[in-house]
């Protein structure tokens, strides 16, 4: 009987109760008498107190500055300190700011002191003829100072308070009336002194103190010595002419050189030949009237053979003709030896640059040059003066191992015997070489940037590319302007490497963890009615299924991690006369590769046989069982599904790519895409048990358990995809570079670009083949040995698991591009017709053939191949 107790909702209304609470005794009236308006304050005069006496807003006012500092005389820091003389020295003072605050300075001192920075009055005099390093070390006042005084570091002060008996006011400054601190009244001797050059050095000289009076400091006169002797900020001036060559006759081209005895009395020498490096010569007699067509001159300045140049012209040009008879002025070397700036291999960049004391780098040339078109006229080098107004760069012979960077219009010709009186760039090759660690862009030996040189008669030959994926390049100019001239040589980029191979992509992975038989029939446990017992204890397990976990990449710089196990074996239980054990478990997969289906479970038979088919009541043989008519074995599970292909990569189809500033860009190839993973194969359905009728002292055996199904064998994960073969650079001769547009086009006559031939195109990376799948696991049984009795003769094996699927192959790289060739390449502008014939019209192009494209990658899916390298004599992008 069902109650229904009714529920009942009670309200509760709570009232406010208010208790008041009294004192004991008697109860105080309050006062509520409301008290009148206190009175205003009334403003009056600001007085220093603290206080807003005026009551507009602002205390003291009156007595301090804008900045809020009492600066009043009788208010000086703060209220009521009036500024008062600290001592009797003080004469005067005043509230003053010193580093930032209110201090009572003194303003007039007594005779013999003086006003310091702090705003005392300290002696005057105290520190004169003190040794001193700095100005610091001479006291407090604001004038003193630590000068030169008769060669010494000696204190002095201002002249402002007069100076002491003794001293005198010389530049302002109270110095000793004899003129040094250590030269006294009685007193004779002689000393060093210094006095200062036009750049701020010292120099040593000589002086005598005199009773009291210091003679000026004496300097030697000026010697060849590379000396600045007399102090005058030059050195051996007497001796050396306006370039700053030695051209003294008994000091020629340096110091101690004399003429008069350089040939032995056999023959008159006089110094002359170059201006910056004269040497002793033969005395020729043309000289006498000036320089002159048709003269006689020495030029060689070998005594043996005189004057044996014929003067010219009285100017001397660069030679652009091969031959010898060049030294058109007879100063010793082709052109005007006083104007140009020589180079060789044997020579120092220390080194005044002439003929014959050349620089040793054309970079040293190009700087020095450089820094007098800047209107820094030089010196060049070792204080030689001979830096002004140099027009150009001759350079001899030989292999210069050096990048060469021109910001200028230097004119630079190579292609000169040593003695720069012969000019055959054939014969007389000059070589500029790059080295190994330049910075020039693709390793160029000649750099040009935004100017216009004129380029004669010297072979280039850049550096080989340091790295793969690097363009080389025999000469490199930025927005190069008007004028710039390559006349006369060769250009030749030097070799490149190969691209970069693409990495093999690695095969899939088998599964970690192999599938497992099911467990053997056995007997059942039966209660003591003689039944199966449902539960645990009456259970065969079916062996586990194979174990596989797969990376795949599900988007750009994103992965899944995909479970592609065996199903595990059916599970055989207590058997009922043609009943169905159970089915082994689906694997795992995907939802394009499915997992393979678990078998069906076998029926279960019945024992023993009864009736008039056997030979007695009951027949309880190992072979008297009954099965149903359309009996159904165990099924083995199915074969997981082989995982899909991956995609083979793109072959690279632009072989020039682009330039990004001074940085290459090659095109790419593509990469493959990995296998997919394939599916776990099914479990093995349980094997059929066999039901056991009890029948006493006939046939008493308990019902045999199947065996539990295999299981099912884990797919193979995906081959990996091989990665992009690496395009090889480009290798150009000369690349023009423009960063806003054409503005000028180089003039090219009689230049001849080289190349190298191309590198070939990195190869694609092989895919990676896939994983292998998992066999399936046995279905649990018994040796035919171990079937001895009824319950263990009749239950069937399990059926076997499924075969995993075997992981997808990955697909390979596409190969790189191969490398292109080209003798002028052209970027950041476009050329007209006319200017690109003008560069290819006087050029011959020597250039190698272009790289092949790389191979495609060969495992797993196949990749195409990267596309061949051009050779174009010009290209623009």
């Amino acid at each position: 009987m069902t109650f229904l107790i009714p529920l009942t909702r009670l309200i509760g209304l709570w009232g406010v109760l208010v208790v008041a609470f009294a004192g004991c005794g008697a109860i105080t009236p309050l006062d509520l008498t409301v008290p009148g308006p206190r009175p205003r304050p009334q403003p009056s005069s600001e007085v220093c107190n603290l206080l807003d006496d005026d009551l507009n807003g602002e205390v003291d006012e009156s007595f301090r500055d804008d900045e809020g500092r009492y600066l009043d005389s009788e208010h000086c820091g703060r209220c009521n300190n009036p500024c008062l003389p600290f001592n009797t020295n003080e004469l005067a003072t005043q509230c003053d700011v010193i580093e930032g605050r209110p201090v009572c300075a003194a303003t007039q001192c007594a005779t013999g002191f003086a006003v310091s920075k702090s705003g005392r009055c300290v002696p005057a005099f105290s520190h004169l003829c003190l040794t001193c390093s700095q100005d610091s070390d001479c006291g407090d006042l604001a004038t003193a100072a630590c000068v030169f005084v008769g060669s010494e570091s000696r204190c002095t002060v201002g002249c402002g308070e007069g100076c002491p008996d003794g001293f005198s006011c010389t530049d302002d400054q109270c110095v000793p009336t004899g003129g040094s601190c250590s030269c006294e009244v009685g007193q004779s001797f002689d000393l060093a002194c210094a006095v200062l050059d036009p750049g701020g050095n010292r120099c040593v000289g000589a002086t005598r103190c005199d009773n009291g009076v210091l003679a000026p400091c004496a300097l030697d006169e000026e010697i060849c010595d590379l000396l600045d002797n007399d102090c005058d900020g030059e050195i051996d001036e007497d001796f050396r002419n306006a370039q700053g060559g030695y051209n003294a006759e008994e000091h020629c081209g340096q110091c101690g050189v004399d003429c008069a005895t350089a040939g032995s009395g056999v023959v008159a020498l006089v110094c002359g030949g170059e201006v910056l490096s004269p040497t002793c010569g033969v005395t020729c007699a043309d000289l006498d009237d000036g320089l002159q067509v048709g003269d006689q001159l020495d030029a060689d300045r070998e005594i043996a053979n005189g004057c044996e140049c014929t003067v010219q012209a009285t100017t001397d040009g660069i030679a652009t003709t091969a031959g010898s008879n060049i030294d058109e002025n007879c100063d010793g070397a082709d052109g005007d030896s006083a104007l140009h700036w020589y180079v060789a291999l044997d020579g120092d960049d220390n080194a005044v640059g002439s003929p014959s004391q050349p620089l040793r780098t054309i970079g040293e040339a190009i700087t020095r040059f450089e820094a007098t078109v800047a209107g820094d006229a030089g010196d060049g080098g070792g204080g030689d003066g001979g830096g002004m107004g140099r027009s150009g760069i001759l350079v001899a012979a030989g292999t210069y191992v050096e990048s060469i960077r021109i910001e200028s219009a230097a004119v630079v010709q190579g292609g000169y015997r040593r003695d720069f009186r012969e000019w055959n760039p054939t014969q007389h090759v000059t070589e500029v070489r790059a080295p190994q660690d330049t910075v020039a862009p693709g390793g160029a030996a000649l750099v040009v940037v935004q100017s216009g040189p004129v380029i004669r008669g010297i072979q280039f030959v850049g550096r080989d590319a340091v790295a793969a994926g690097v363009p080389t390049m025999g000469a490199y100019a930025q927005d190069p302007e008007a004028g710039f001239s390559l006349l006369d040589s060769t250009v030749t980029a030097g070799r490149v490497k190969r691209g970069n191979s693409g990495s093999h992509g690695t095969a899939g992975a088998s599964p970690q963890v192999g599938s497992a038989s099911g467990q053997p029939p056995r007997a059942s446990v039966e209660n003591g009615a003689h039944q199966c017992v449902v539960g645990a204890a009456n259970q065969v397990a079916g062996g586990t299924g194979g174990i596989n976990l797969c990376t795949v990449v599900t988007g750009p710089g994103s992965t899944d991690t995909v479970a592609t196990h065996g199903g595990n074996g059916g599970v055989s239980g207590c058997p009922s006369f043609a009943s169905f054990q159970a089915a082994g478990a689906v694997g795992l997969g995907t939802l394009s590769t499915p997992g393979g289906f678990g078998g069906t479970g076998g029926q279960d038979s019945q024992g023993p046989v009864v009736g008039s088919s056997c030979s007695t009541a009951v027949c309880c043989g190992l072979a008297d069982f009954v099965v149903p008519t359309a009996f159904v074995g165990p099924e083995a599970g199915q074969n997981g599904q082989a995982g899909v292909d991956g995609v083979p990569g793109a072959a690279c189809a632009d072989p020039l790519g682009t330039f990004l500033g001074t940085t290459w860009i090659g095109a790419t190839a593509g990469a493959g895409s990995a296998g997919a993973p394939g599916s776990g194969g099914g479990g093995g359905g349980a094997g059929g048990g066999s039901e056991m009728r009890w029948f006493p002292g006939a046939c008493e055996h308990v019902d045999g358990l199947g065996g539990g199904g295999g299981g099912g064998g884990a797919g193979g994960c995906g081959g990996l995809a091989g990665t992009p073969g690496q395009s090889a650079a480009p290798t150009l001769a000369f690349w023009l570079r423009y960063t806003a547009g054409v503005t000028a086009v180089p003039t090219l006559n009689a230049v001849t670009l080289v190349t190298s031939d191309g590198a070939e195109g990195g190869a694609g990376g092989a895919g990676g083949d896939g994983g292998t799948g998992g066999a399936g696991g046995l279905g649990g049984e018994l040796p035919q040995s171990a079937r001895t009795t009824p319950t263990l003769a009749g239950p069937f094996a399990g059926g076997r698991g499924g075969t995993g699927g075997s992981g997808g192959r990955g697909g390979a790289g596409g190969g790189g591009c191969g490398g292109s060739v080209a003798g002028i390449w052209v970027t950041g502008g476009s050329l007209t017709t006319a200017e690109e014939n003008a560069l290819q019209s006087s050029t011959t192009f020597d250039l190698g053939q272009a790289g092949t494209g790389g191979a495609g990658g060969q495992g797993g899916v196949a990749a195409p191949k990267g596309t061949d390298g051009e050779r174009r004599h010009v290209v623009t992008q």
